[in-house]
């Protein structure tokens, strides 16, 4: 019997939201249906835009532009980087704490042992997650201290 990749102890009741739209955009970003919100894309065909294929994702904070196949992203929670793992996906950065050998399955933690390391969950470091260059930035619940890092790369 396969073991559960959620994390043991109570879920809080401001985390099982978050988590869920969480899963709702790492989904949405390998779905087929997300459609180019630019009145001039032909039959919501992706757009090139600086040399990388984007789609428009609606997102609770509105439209964002990510890449079509994102190929490094930096998750700013820890549930997110279990989601990513879920879908195939290796983030190339996760919080402080994320593979902890202890609260993970083993193959999970083996995936993630490796993977740099960006500041706590709630204090992202700008800095470290630059040096990464990520395509993309997950966020379910920092919007405001994850605005900043716009200017890295589409957060989501």
């Amino acid at each position: 019997m396969a073991r559960s990749r959620v994390l043991s102890g109570t879920v809080e009741r401001r985390r099982l939201p978050g988590g869920l739209t969480g899963a709702a955009a790492a989904l949405g970003l390998t779905a087929c249906g997300v459609s180019e919100s630019d009145d001039n894309a032909s039959d919501g065909d992706s757009k090139e835009t600086s040399g990388a294929t984007t789609r428009s994702l609606e997102t609770d904070n509105g439209t964002v532009k990510v890449p079509e196949n994102p190929k490094r992203v930096v998750v700013l929670e820890n549930y997110d980087a279990l989601m990513l793992l879920d879908l195939g996906i290796v983030p190339v950065g996760i919080p402080d704490g994320a593979a902890n050998p202890q609260l993970l399955p083993a193959d999970s933690y083996e995936q993630l042992k490796d993977v740099a390391t960006i500041g706590a969950p709630e204090t992202p470091n700008s800095q470290a997650i630059a040096t990464l260059k990520p395509d993309l930035i997950i966020d379910q619940f920092y919007k405001e201290k994850s605005a900043p890092l716009k200017t890295i790369a589409p957060v989501a």
